[in-house]
């Protein structure tokens, strides 16, 4: 059957659906749908995005971060306020990321618009690592979703739609989480 792969937050520093660097193949390859976060130098700062791509290599839709973090550079990007949905063998799957994660909204909205898996691509840094993946729980329960954190060092975890933690990597250490 098909699986969910979420890749962390800035682990590319380009538009997968403008060079696309294989992730096509790899849904392919995989048979899983990906959530591939991502950050990209526009005029005014840079833009915080999160692309899917179903497993026959289809673009799905991109998702833009709602609530930039203060003082980071982030610009607006013009898929900003839309909470896609997709419907999928699996169910219904959306997805926010990173500091939305902080946000009741974007989870909340992304619910409503009929997800039951919720992915999120991260970036963290060490002292947030055990903080920041708890939110989870509370985002879980609030829209009774399955969610998904995928960090590129310090947390990853699943959660389900009770709020309990299915699985969980945390450490203050840079490793793969």
């Amino acid at each position: 059957g098909a699986k969910i792969i979420v890749w962390p937050e800035a682990a590319l520093g380009f538009d997968p659906q403008v060079t696309g660097a294989g992730l096509e193949d790899l849904a392919r390859e995989t048979g899983a749908y990906l959530f591939v976060g991502y950050a990209v130098d526009a005029a005014s700062g840079f833009r915080n995005e999160v692309v899917a791509i179903a497993p026959d290599g289809t673009f799905l839709g991109v998702y833009a971060k709602n609530h930039p973090v203060v003082g980071w550079g982030e610009a607006p990007s013009p898929a900003r306020g839309t909470y896609p949905v997709y419907a999928t063998p699996l169910g219904p799957l959306g997805n926010i990321i990173c500091f939305d994660l902080d946000f009741t909204d974007t989870s909340r909205r992304t619910a409503a618009a009929g997800a039951r898996v919720i992915a999120v691509p991260s970036w963290d840094w060490s002292g947030a690592a055990h903080k920041h993946y708890t939110q989870l729980v509370f985002r879980a329960v609030e829209t009774r979703t399955v969610m998904i954190k995928s960090e590129q060092a310090y947390d990853s975890a699943i959660i389900d739609p009770w709020g309990r933690i299915v699985a969980r990597s945390v450490s203050t250490e840079e490793r793969r989480a």
